[in-house]
């Protein structure tokens, strides 16, 4: 199922194996540009095939934005794996947006 405003990336084995990220942004803003651009390009180094994007843009979908308790754009949520780990900003420093998302060291 499908929530309102948000879009899948890319979505390719089992939910096990799955990264699922809910990225918060704020319409077309440059730093939601950057945070969209970074997340895809470190999602598609680190997990090729192996997660979902979901993008929410709070501009249009604030009542989404309140439920997760967001008040900052952009901001990452890390659905899955468990636990949730919650990100601020344009992810531009690579290697702490991998430790903190537990990749460090992945391929």
């Amino acid at each position: 199922m499908k929530a309102r405003g948000r879009s899948t990336r890319h979505a390719a084995r089992p939910a096990r194996d799955t990264y699922v990220f809910r990225l918060f942004v704020a319409g077309d803003e440059p730093n939601s540009a950057l945070a969209r651009e970074n997340l895809g390009r470190l999602c598609d180094a680190h997990l090729p095939g192996r997660f979902e994007i979901h993008t929410v843009d709070v501009l249009k979908h604030a009542e989404v934005a309140y439920k997760h308790n967001v008040i900052v754009t952009p901001t990452l949520i890390l659905i899955r794996p468990l636990p949730r780990v919650t990100l601020f900003g344009t992810l531009r420093d690579a290697g702490q947006v991998l430790a903190a998302l537990r990749l460090t060291g992945a391929p």
